[in-house]
């Protein structure tokens, strides 16, 4: 699932629920699971709820947006966002 650069130690985790139209739910469902970086936790009738994993907020903002231009979604709403800078974590294991 990964939108990651590996090389980078930044990784940014966001949760969005995107809204869809009923009858278009499936299709846009297919087309966001063949998005790298981009995750279905959970569906519920015409809603979804995706995790983006990315290497910077402005991925995650353009991975955002690249669902919402989808035909069929009508509205992508940010539920959470996480930074976690790895680095910073082997630094602080040693």
């Amino acid at each position: 699932m990964t939108g990651r650069d590996p090389a980078n130690d930044k990784s940014i985790i966001s949760s969005i629920v995107v809204d869809t139209k009923p009858d278009a739910c499936a299709e846009i469902r297919k087309t966001i699971e063949s998005m790298p970086g981009a995750d279905i936790a959970a569906g519920h009738e015409s809603k979804l709820a995706v995790v983006l994993e990315t290497d910077s907020s402005e991925s995650a903002a353009a991975l955002a947006e690249k669902i919402r231009s989808i035909k069929g979604v009508t509205g992508v709403q940010l539920v959470a966002h996480f930074f976690e800078d790895e680095t910073r974590d082997e630094r602080e294991s040693s």
